[in-house]
C-alpha cells in the first residue's frame, strides 16, 4: 500500500489505519455481485498490463449501508514493479436520483395500464379484482384484495382476491374483533404498512396469531372513510416479512383516493 487518501475514510466508512492494518479490507468491501468484475480487472492490470478502467461499484460500509462508487484505476510502475493506482468518487446520491426517476416512469406506466384496465368496466367487483391482480403484479405482491367493511357488526367481506402461486383464496367473511386497533388506524385516515407481523408494534399479539394462521409476513393495508365510518379497506401482502418502499405504500394509498 504506497498511498491512502484521506477520502477514503469518508466513502469507505473505515479509517485508514485499519486499511494499513489489513490491506485487503478494501476489496473485501466491494459488493458481492459486482467483485467478481473488480477481480477480473485488477488482474488484467497487474498481469496484462491493461490501461485505464473505469467502472461503477457498489461498496459495502460497515453500518451495512450501500454506497456506490465511480471508480478509475490504471497501473503504474513502481521499483517494486506494476502496481494499481484508483480514485474513486462517492456517486451515491446520483444513483439514487437516478432510481427513483426509473421509479417515476414505472409508476407512470402503471398507471395508464391500470386506466386502461378500468376505463371500460361496469361492474364494481370486476373493476376491484382487476385493479387487485394489476396492483398486485407491480408490487410483486402475495395477495391482493378489497375488503367491504361493517364496524358495527365487525365483520369484514373479502371480495375475490388475487393471489400468487400457491396461496389459496381468502375471499368471504372474517370476524375484526382482534383487528380493532387496526380499523382504528384506518378510520382515522392513516395507512399501516406492516414490514414484519412478528415485530410489528401495532399488532396485538391475537392478530398475530390471525396473520400467521394466513401465511402473511407483512402487509399494507388503507381504507376509505364515508360518513365517519370505514367503509372498505385495500391490503397488498407479503407472506414473507418485506420492507415497503415510500413509493409502494403511496402508490397502494393512491388507490383509496
Amino acid at each position: 500500500m504506497l498511498y491512502i487518501s484521506p477520502a477514503y475514510e469518508s466513502v469507505w466508512g473505515r479509517s485508514c489505519q485499519s486499511l494499513l492494518a489489513s490491506p485487503s479490507d478494501w476489496i473485501d468491501a466491494i459488493h458481492p455481485e459486482d467483485r467478481p468484475r473488480f477481480a477480473a480487472d485488477l488482474f488484467e492490470h497487474m498481469t496484462l498490463g491493461r490501461g485505464e478502467i473505469r467502472r461503477q461499484l457498489r461498496i459495502v460500509r460497515p453500518d451495512g449501508s450501500i454506497c456506490w462508487i465511480y471508480d478509475r484505476s490504471f497501473p503504474i510502475a513502481t521499483e517494486r514493479g506494476r502496481a494499481a493506482a484508483g480514485i474513486a468518487t462517492d456517486i451515491t446520491d446520483r444513483k439514487r436520483a437516478e432510481a427513483m426517476l426509473r421509479l417515476g416512469e414505472e409508476q407512470k406506466a402503471f398507471l395508464v395500464r391500470l386506466g386502461d384496465a378500468l376505463r371500460l368496466l361496469t361492474d364494481p367487483d370486476e373493476a376491484r379484482a382487476t385493479a387487485a391482480r394489476l396492483l398486485a403484479e407491480h408490487l410483486d405482491a402475495d395477495r391482493t384484495y378489497y375488503a367491504d367493511i361493517d364496524e358495527i357488526a365487525r365483520i369484514a367481506e373479502v371480495r375475490p382476491d388475487y393471489t400468487g402461486q400457491g396461496m389459496p383464496s381468502l375471499a368471504g367473511r372474517y370476524d375484526l374483533t382482534v383487528h380493532l386497533d387496526t380499523l382504528a388506524i384506518l378510520r382515522s385516515g392513516r395507512a399501516l404498512v406492516v414490514d414484519d407481523v412478528e415485530t410489528a408494534p401495532e399488532l396485538s399479539e391475537a392478530a398475530r396469531a390471525v396473520y400467521r394462521q394466513y401465511d402473511i409476513g407483512a402487509f399494507i393495508t388503507v381504507g376509505l372513510v364515508k360518513r365517519d365510518r370505514l367503509a372498505w379497506a385495500l391490503i397488498v401482502m407479503s407472506r414473507t416479512a418485506r420492507r415497503w418502499t415510500r413509493a409502494e405504500t403511496s402508490l397502494v394509498v393512491d388507490r383509496t383516493r
